[in-house]
């Protein structure tokens, strides 16, 4: 049951996200309410009684609109309905693509773990037909805005069909949109799976630019990346809860992952060594804290180009640093297999053998990746 509190700014400021989205309504409009998603995105909406079903409407973003603007919105909407003025009803016909954009992430977007990109793609490719009609997309167009954003990047231009699927799949299905849909048979660009890794002599002078930076949490950001092969953002949001300090393992639930399930990541020495310090240095709930809306540490773009600079590297992305981890092992000689279950990889070839495996060769794989990677790190006294 969703709590109720006094909206203010500052009180807006303190509610935090969790891992699934909540509501907090307002003591003072009835039916206002907020809707706090995990992302840290917070929502206004209108909670109330239509046709004797609860259904809610979106008034508006924190912090675009304040408090006294959203209570005035909410008021008229209350007005709006009482005298049969229904908004959901009358977008229905003739919505316009950034109309439907928002009911789209409101509704099924903003719980994908790619909400994001999303909005990425949105505001970058397709924000130039917000105000066009949805029936006034045609397949030619997409198509066209598909081969053009592919000249440069196919992958991205990719992601873009998808997203424009998505979002016309969703727009039949909920009576927005009538017809087919018009990405339909648009051919996916050919991509090439990117290869880039630290070789032994890149390592050298990445560590030694590493150990020059004097930011502590980028430093144990990009180790734990580094050496526990993790994706980017379960590095950002590692909790504590998470770590078992028993099995020396870390323990990510399926809704944090990207292929669903969850994972068991052995933890190492070097690691251990990092979270121990950490754990005797912090009271948050996360290994790497931040002073942002989310709780935790986000991602160091200017920190990252700075260490890229000093070790004197290119093209090397944070996401590197686990394709490192994977190609160590391989190097290493460890079957794929088990490389696989150490980056949480999920085939359908490879799925069964990844579920007969313990954690004892992932351990030892992993273990020996990190020692072969930091023989070509410098001793600093």
């Amino acid at each position: 049951m969703a709590k109720t509190q006094h909206f203010t700014q500052k009180g807006l400021e303190t509610l935090l996200p969790k891992e699934k989205p909540y509501l907090v309504r307002d003591d003072e409009v009835p039916g206002l309410v907020v809707k706090v998603y995990s992302t840290g995105r917070k929502t206004f909406f209108l909670d109330v009684l239509t046709d004797g079903k609860h259904d809610m409407f979106k008034i508006g973003v924190w912090p675009d609109l304040n408090v006294a603007m959203v209570r005035e919105k909410a008021k008229k909407m209350r007005t709006d309905l009482a005298q049969g003025k229904n908004p959901k009803a009358q977008k229905k016909e003739g919505t316009t693509v950034g109309e439907f954009f928002l009911v789209y992430m409101e509704r099924h977007g903003s719980t994908k773990k790619s909400a994001k990109e999303y909005q990425s793609l949105y505001h970058q490719h397709l924000a130039q037909w917000k105000d066009q009609l949805l029936s006034g997309i045609t397949r030619n167009k997409i198509e066209s805005l598909h081969k053009s954003v592919g000249k440069g990047t196919p992958v991205r231009a990719n992601r873009l069909l998808v997203l424009l699927s998505s979002v016309f799949a969703q727009a039949i299905l909920w009576g927005y949109h009538k017809g087919e849909n018009p990405c339909k048979g648009i051919r996916k660009f050919k991509e090439t799976s990117r290869d880039r890794f630290l070789s032994g002599e890149e390592l050298g002078r990445f560590f030694e630019a590493l150990d020059l930076t004097e930011n502590p949490a980028f430093k144990d950001f990009i180790l734990l990346s580094l050496f526990t092969g993790a994706r980017k953002s379960n590095v950002l949001s590692m909790r504590w809860k998470d770590i078992d300090f028993e099995r020396n393992v870390w323990k990510i639930p399926g809704e944090l992952s990207k292929n669903g399930d969850p994972m068991q990541i052995p933890l190492g020495p070097d690691v251990l060594e990092i979270l121990k310090v950490r754990r005797a240095e912090t009271s948050s709930i996360f290994v790497l804290p931040g002073p942002g809306a989310k709780g935790h540490y986000m991602e160091p773009k200017r920190a990252w180009g700075t260490l890229l600079k000093r070790a004197k590297l290119e093209d090397l992305r944070i996401h590197d640093l686990r394709r490192s981890m994977g190609s160590w092992m391989t190097i290493g000689g460890t079957p794929l297999p088990i490389v696989g279950k150490a980056l949480g990889h999920k085939t359908s070839q490879a799925t069964s053998i990844y579920a007969r495996l313990n954690l004892d060769p992932v351990r030892a794989a992993m273990e020996q990746a990190v020692e072969a990677m930091n023989r070509n790190r410098k001793k600093t006294v």
